[in-house]
């Protein structure tokens, strides 16, 4: 970015900014209309986060972050990057601790409905193999999928409830919600993201199987924290949520039936 670039984007970002690009005529409606147009998009990309502190807190605090973090591409769609750790030092956020990771999980859905498009693993691929095979097998996730452990709330709870009232159209039923940890589970099919509320040892799981550690690795990680979790149901729930799209066995490998290459990225 040459030195015109540079101060073009100072001007345009920085309030305070001053010189002979801020004080062009008509430069305060085109500032004003380049940050409306970043706080919309981050707005429409973390929809929960402002579900949770209205609109009017959300923008002032977005048009904050807009300010110390303007976009870095052209497509806004991908904006925001940076919103979870811009919330989590946020000083007016500091009631609201979990805030930040509410945010994450919006982002967890973003990346995951933006992601690859690729066939899931059958289950019967897994089922399939061999005993002496099964411990030194490694899965690969799923392009989509997206997952993440969160210790200071409910976020899968509160965050698939709000989901799931902005698809019927209705409020958000939160009465029953137990304050406990929790992990998320995201993935595509294709057309719609879905999402898991998961224990411990499934996330666990898949950050094992993500790293490309074996199975036996993988199965090791998962109760490393919970010994007596019984690691059956979790693999049919990752298996039938299509968490995996690839099973290497030795020098071989199978995968789904199909493959659409798109921009991704991966936990």
């Amino acid at each position: 970015m040459n030195d015109f670039q540079q101060a073009f984007v100072r001007a345009l970002f920085d309030p305070q900014a001053g010189g002979p690009l801020a004080a062009q005529p008509g430069f305060q409606v085109y500032r004003n209309t380049v940050m409306a147009g970043c706080v919309d998009a981050l707005q429409a990309n973390f929809p929960t986060v402002c579900e949770f502190v209205g609109p009017d807190w959300f923008r002032g605090a977005a048009r904050c972050h807009v300010q110390r973090h303007p976009p870095d591409q052209p497509a806004l769609v991908h904006y925001g990057k940076d919103f979870a750790d811009f919330l989590a030092g946020f000083e007016p956020a500091g009631a609201m601790p979990w805030l930040a990771d509410l945010a994450r999980a919006d982002r967890m859905h973003l990346e995951a409905l933006f992601s690859a498009d690729e066939a899931p693993l059958p289950a019967s691929r897994v089922a399939s193999l061999q005993p002496d095979q099964l411990a030194g097998a490694r899965l690969r996730p799923h392009p989509s999928a997206r997952w993440a452990w969160f210790d200071a709330a409910p976020i899968a709870t509160l965050w698939r409830r709000h989901h799931e009232a902005r698809e019927a159209g209705t409020g958000p039923d939160l009465g029953d919600v137990l304050w406990q940890a929790e992990g998320l589970l995201l993935v595509c099919d294709g057309s719609a993201v879905r999402s898991w509320t998961v224990g411990r040892p499934a996330i666990d799981f898949l950050s094992a199987c993500a790293a490309r550690q074996t199975l036996a690795e993988a199965a090791g990680a998962a109760l490393a924290l919970e010994p007596d979790a019984d690691l059956a149901p979790v693999m049919r729930l990752l298996l039938q949520a299509g968490a995996f799209a690839g099973l290497d066995v030795g020098h071989s490998r199978l995968a789904g039936t199909s493959a659409c290459a798109a921009p991704s990225e991966n936990p």
